[in-house]
């Protein structure tokens, strides 16, 4: 569980550290007070920012030790509870209800607005309330792009000191999404996930006059993706693994990978002081799904890796724009590698992560989300020990995802949940088929199982794939066609899921419901057929026809009877 959102807060953190810089770039009004517009751009920890015509609320009032003495515990001003005591003369005419404040107490901040004020000779009780982000901005920009590594680097070296020349940032847990290149054995299969995902962000919030929330809110991920497996079989081996592979990451760095909160302060300049930003991943996942069916000792890798870049862009009331999601993939494959494969491998290897970005550590705007991608990969090469000739190979790339944007809990964006698929390789001709024979019926049911005229069938099959000990996994479709005792049709491209039971390397039982031909209000007739009969298993190998053992040819009809 790994949260991001020292990103929102970076950007605040970023836009200022402008206030007092650059002076030059500072302009000043007069009418209504001093109107503060900043165009700047730097680096501050890892976080690249541009703040373009930045006009800060001149009416906004900042409150803190240097023009006010707060007496008033954390826990009440968490609570919106503010008392002052002694505040400078400057300030206390603007003390009023309405007036926005931008409170400064040690490390923590607070922007409120004030809905009562209540004085008792120097002291000032204030009761406010939750302040909107379009009351700090009345226009201009904030553009941030966070580079998690290098902001890693930046913490540590206020915090290690010489200890910092040591560090590996290439294998770190914390802020490298992930990064699991290791071995893991299970029983007589190795796999090295060997995958690695670092990550930037990029924001840019928009700010309209008098618009209480930004008008434009566009941000993403820019994820570096590496994905290079490598399986490796002793020997025979007939298996399906489902493993989530973050539960090998060390459970020490596993507490940190799923709760970290790193604060980086980032200095404001005179306007708001230094503002506390902080990053973290709500949840991240690794599962894999792996069946091999492999005759002898064999190997094979595959080499994918590039750049997915996924968010979203949110514009309310902007010309010539329209919210949409942001998707670019660049993922390509290098190369497969392969050495005497004998048999058959489908992985699925698969990344899941929910980040959450929250800006001025408050709700005043926050975008949660979910980012899925993987690679799916089928191989096969020969068919049995005796035929090592031929490889084929396919991978894809799978991504989605879904971003919403809201402030004070109120969803007030939310992209729908995008697919996208992208073929990487495609080696070779392999035509999955299998073979499914000897249909033989059981004892059907009492009553019907739909309407008052269909009645459920056990059923059992037999089955050989093309590979050497490959048994069916999953479920089956199946695709059939019924016809009456009389030739009528009752049932035509019926499509239904089939659940194996009684599972063998050479036979398997499923349950069907099968119409029979209503004679008259109390009479239904006690025989059907099935024809033109195709399977499909959960890997895509089908069946088309069923076999009758004693001629070798498919069945013409199969005769249910009840």
């Amino acid at each position: 569980m790994r949260k991001i959102y020292l990103i929102l807060t970076l950007s605040v953190a970023a836009f200022l550290s402008s206030c007092t810089e650059e002076s030059s770039n500072i302009l000043s009004s007069g009418a209504s007070g001093k109107t503060d517009v900043i165009n700047k751009s730097g680096a501050s920890d890892g976080v690249q920012y541009s703040l373009n015509d930045l006009e800060i609320n001149p009416d906004l009032v900042k409150i803190s030790s240097e023009n006010a003495t707060l007496t008033s515990s954390e826990a009440s001003m968490q609570q919106g509870s503010f008392s002052l005591q002694s505040p400078s003369d400057d300030i206390k005419e603007k003390l009023v209800e309405g007036t926005i404040i931008y409170v400064k107490s040690g490390e923590n901040s607070y922007l409120r607005k004030i809905n009562s004020v209540s004085i008792s000779g120097n002291n000032y009780n204030l009761g406010t309330s939750e302040a909107y982000l379009g009351d700090l901005f009345n226009g201009g920009s904030i553009e941030l792009s966070v580079n998690t590594q290098q902001a890693e680097k930046a913490i540590q070296s206020r915090t290690t000191g010489s200890l910092l020349a040591t560090k590996d940032y290439s294998n770190s847990f914390t802020f490298d999404i992930f990064n699991l290149i290791q071995e893991y054995k299970y029983g007589g299969m190795i796999l090295n996930p060997n995958t690695s995902i670092s990550s930037t962000f990029n924001m840019k919030i928009g700010f309209g006059n008098s618009r209480i929330l930004p008008n434009e809110v566009v941000a993403y991920y820019e994820l570096n993706t590496s994905m290079h497996p490598y399986y490796k079989f002793e020997g025979a081996f007939n298996k399906k693994i489902t493993h989530n592979l973050i539960e090998n990451v060390p459970a020490n760095l596993l507490e940190l990978l799923k709760k970290i909160e790193v604060d980086i302060t980032i200095p404001a300049g005179e306007v708001l002081g230094n503002i506390p930003a902080k990053i973290s991943i709500n949840e991240i996942n690794f599962p894999v799904e792996i069946e091999a069916n492999i005759a002898k000792s064999s190997n094979i890798e595959f080499n994918a890796s590039g750049n997915l870049k996924v968010g979203f862009a949110y514009y309310n009331g902007v010309p010539n724009k329209t919210s949409h999601f942001i998707y670019e993939n660049s993922i390509t494959n290098s190369s497969v590698v392969k050495s005497d494969l004998v048999g058959e491998l489908t992985s699925d290897m698969k990344i899941s992560i929910i980040p959450k970005v929250t800006l001025f550590n408050t709700d005043l705007i926050d975008v949660n989300g979910t980012i899925t991608f993987g690679l799916k990969t089928f191989s096969v090469g020969g068919a049995s020990v005796t035929n090592e000739t031929g490889f084929a190979s396919k991978g894809d790339f799978y991504s989605s995802g879904v971003f919403s944007f809201g402030s004070f809990g109120i969803p007030l964006y939310t992209t729908e949940l995008f697919k996208n698929n992208k073929e990487l390789w495609n080696i070779g001709n392999y035509t999955k088929t299998f073979t499914v024979s000897n249909f033989r019926s059981y004892k059907n049911s009492a009553f019907p199982c739909y309407g008052l005229t269909s009645y459920s069938f056990t059923a059992a099959l037999d089955y050989k794939y093309p590979l050497t000990g490959k048994v069916i996994t999953g479920d089956l479709e199946m695709t059939y066609d019924v016809y009456a005792d009389n030739g009528r049709i009752l049932e035509q491209g019926k499509k239904v899921k089939l659940t194996p039971t009684n599972i063998t390397d050479k036979g398997f039982n499923f349950t069907l419901c099968i119409p029979f031909r209503k004679i008259s209000f109390f009479s239904v007739a006690k025989t059907s057929y099935l024809r033109n009969i195709t399977i499909k298993d959960a890997n895509g190998y089908i069946a088309t026809d069923v076999i009758d053992p004693s001629t070798g040819a498919a069945y013409s009809q199969i005769k249910i009877t009840r």
